[in-house]
């Protein structure tokens, strides 16, 4: 295990979020101009995540990963800067696992939870303050896993969440997990890195030209936002794993 949560550079860890495939590169092209608009309410969800928001009594949010891409991630991951931001001590938002996997049963529980009442409690149980949430994970880290690039990488922890056995679980389970309300999200953590392919940089650009529902000067604000923070992946390279040699190399 790693010896003292001190040797993870967490002070800058990003979170990670990512447009998914299921997202057709219109669709997509608008997305991106949304987020990097910062008009998250633009950005749809699943029917999926209004349920477990629903069911957990969680506001209208929007998702992160720290410091975790997933696989699942199509054409983008971004990484999110929460760097300097000042938390209320009581506003919760740190989660050790993916809230809505626990609400839907991808994440497993010994014994198994499906009162719905149970699964509302497990989660209040576990979600923690925003305010220290960078020594929490680096605590976690350090009492869980030999290296930084175990815990990119989706291996389990070593001890992690009793209930949540590492023989029945995958990755979303032992993911941890940030949130904000979507009314709370623009100022408090922005977007510093975008990886995407050379393809889906190509299009975004065309579509920006020739979208007739922005005007010129938010055309050229969202251009100079989008090549500000893009890192462009050889089409052979998947962004999720360009992402996950970052977080890797540059925060371990």
């Amino acid at each position: 295990m790693l010896s003292t949560p001190s040797r993870l550079k967490v002070e800058k860890v990003p979170w990670v979020s990512g447009l998914k495939p299921r997202h057709a590169y219109d669709r997509w092209s608008k997305a991106v101009a949304d987020i990097l608009l910062d008009l998250f309410d633009s950005v749809g969800k699943f029917d999926t995540t209004l349920e477990a928001e629903a069911g957990l009594g969680l506001p209208p949010s929007w998702y992160w990963f720290v410091a975790r891409t997933d696989d699942s991630y199509g054409f983008t991951v971004f990484f999110w800067s929460s760097h300097g931001t000042v938390w209320r001590s009581d506003h919760r938002g740190i989660c050790p696992f993916d809230t809505g996997g626990l609400w839907h049963g991808h994440v497993h529980l010994t014994p198994e939870v499906v009162d719905p009442a149970a699964k509302r409690a497990f989660f209040e149980r576990h979600d923690q303050g925003l305010a220290d949430w960078q020594v929490a994970f680096a605590t976690y880290l350090a009492n869980n896993y030999g290296s930084f690039a175990d815990y990119v990488n989706g291996k389990p922890p070593g001890v992690g969440i009793p209930e949540i056995r590492p023989d029945s679980n995958g990755p979303l389970a032992w993911s941890w997990e940030a949130r904000l309300d979507r009314t709370e999200v623009s100022g408090r953590v922005v977007v510093s890195r975008l990886y995407c392919s050379v393809e889906s940089e190509r299009f975004f650009l065309n579509w920006l030209e020739e979208d007739d529902s922005l005007d010129f000067a938010t055309q050229r604000n969202v251009r100079r936002r989008f090549l500000g923070v893009r890192s462009l992946c050889p089409d052979a390279v998947a962004p999720s794993e360009a992402a996950k040699v970052a977080l890797i190399d540059e925060h371990e």
